[in-house]
This record gives structure tokens, sequence and C-alpha cells, in this order.
């Protein structure tokens, strides 16, 4: 684990300070407070509620060293434990990046990108490996777009209903364009700004889209899609486990000037490649050595 691997830098300044940097508020309470689990629980509780970070720390490494145990060994412990956070740096980095993995193709490749590049929206928004609008039929909506759906004859009926007209199955066989343009003869004495805001307000009220976590963007020639999380089982890319996410992330190299189209550079795991190319949307790939 990282911090395992962080051990030996902890010689390299002062136990305090190397605590207050590299673990979070949490770690720190949880760890102080299970270290001193035999004494007063009241008096424990007091002191954490009325102490600053600065003051648990300086209480937690007298206590260790007053034990002869090291304040860092315990927390590390701890850490490995519960697996409650990560070095802070690390932990930035991976609210700001997600590493992903393709889901049907397996090119031994890991993909960073920034995180909020992934939003919900509408599958029938998204666009496919061509560039195509996936739309509402596609995307199995419940809507007037989608023509496999019940929403236009719902409409319909309810829109009958609504002003009293007497109707038959084939009365539902309209198009909603047909409605609002006004060739529906059912409707010929109706006024059309009335029919017009029924059916606004029903589309608002009962329509509904197929919901996916995803990332729409240009690559040059086309708008394409990439899809996270969906209800119906079909996702383009997968967000790796949090270890192998960290373990990328500790390794991850400032942006590099890129003078060809692509750069590379090696870290003690990775090989991370920079792409100029405008087809490649990610940060960088990344594989192992």
């Amino acid at each position: 684990m990282y911090f395992k691997q962080q051990k030996n830098k902890a010689m390299e300044t002062s136990v305090y300070t190397y605590i207050m940097q590299n673990y979070i508020t949490e770690d720190i309470v949880g760890a102080f407070l299970e270290y001193n689990k035999n004494e007063d629980p009241e008096y424990l509780k007091e002191f954490v509620e009325q102490a600053t970070i600065s003051e648990i720390v300086a209480e937690f490494v007298d206590n260790c060293i007053d034990n002869g145990e090291s304040a860092i060994d315990v927390l590390n412990k701890y850490v490995d434990d519960h697996y409650i956070t990560i070095n802070p740096k690390i932990e930035k980095l991976c609210e700001k990046y997600i590493v992903l993995e393709k889901t049907y193709e397996n090119d031994g490749y890991f993909y960073i990108t920034q995180r909020n590049n992934f939003e919900t929206i509408n599958l029938c928004d998204c666009f496919d490996d061509y560039g195509q609008p996936i739309g509402c039929y596609r995307s199995k909506c419940y809507s007037f777009d989608n023509s496999d759906s019940d929403a236009t004859k719902d409409c319909l009926k309810d829109l009958y209903e609504y002003f009293g007209i007497k109707y038959s199955d084939d009365d539902l066989l309209f198009n909603i364009k047909d409605v609002l343009r006004g060739e529906n003869p059912l409707l010929q004495n109706i006024d059309k700004e009335r029919i017009n805001e029924f059916v606004k307000n029903w589309q608002k009220e009962n329509e509904s889209h197929t919901e996916v976590e995803a990332w729409t963007f240009w690559d040059g020639g086309n708008y394409k899609t990439l899809v996270l999380q969906s209800d119906f089982g079909y996702e383009d890319v997968r967000e790796v486990d949090e270890e192998t996410q960290e373990v990328i992330l500790s390794e991850l190299p400032d942006y590099p000037y890129i003078e060809k189209d692509i750069e590379q550079i090696e870290t003690e795991n990775f090989i991370f490649t920079f792409s100029r190319y405008e087809s490649d949307p990610f940060y960088c790939s990344v594989c192992e050595k």
C-alpha cells in the first residue's frame, strides 16, 4: 500500500510535521482514540472536542514515545486496518481524476481523465461510436420521439378525455406533430393554443428519458459519448478499483510539454503516454512497465 511505501520518508522530517502533512484529521483522531482506548472515555471525548488537531498530534506522538512506539507505525497500522483514507495529495488527485479501463477491449491500458467530465445525462442526447445521435428510439425512452413507446397514445387519450371528445382506437394513431398542426379532425373545434398548451404540459409532466453517467466529447470529426454507468448494463468504460487508482495516481507526472505527437514519461512502475491527437480525449493513458 501507499503508506507502507512512505514509511522511510518519515525520517526526512520530524514525526509531528510528517503526520500533519500526510494524514487527515479523521485518521489522526481515530488512531489517537484507538491507541488510548483504555483511558477514561469521557476525558478522551472532551479532549478531542476541545483540542486543535496540532494538540492532538502532539499528545499522540508523546504517548507513543512514552510507550517506546512509533506514532507513524501506529498510524499506518490503523490506516491499514481501517483503510479509511490515503495520502492527502493522492486523495486530491482521486477527487480530480478518474482512472478507467475499456469495458469491451482489453488493450492493457488504463485511461485518466478529469472526474467531472462525467455527468448524468439523457442517453438519447448521447452519440454512438459513429458520431450519430442515439435518440429516444434506441434509448427506449417514454417519449413522443420513440414510436415504440405508448407516450403518444397515452397523451392523445388524456387529450380527448380532457376536452370531452369520444374516440376510437384508430383516433390514437395520430402523430403528435399532426395534432399540433391542427390536422386531427376530432380537435378542429378546439382552440389550437389550448391544445398546444395541454400537449406541452403533458410532455413535461409525463415523458421520461433513460439516464446514464457519461461524457460527450469532440474527437476532431464527430461528437462521441463514453458511458460510465447505466441501469441497463452497457458501459463503454469502467472505473478501476480504489487501490489500483491510488497506486497509478501516486506516480502521475505533471503534464509535459509535447514537442511531437506523443510524449511518454516512465516512472517507477508505469509508462504514462500524453497525446496531442484531437481524437484522444484522455488526459493520458497508462500501462505497466
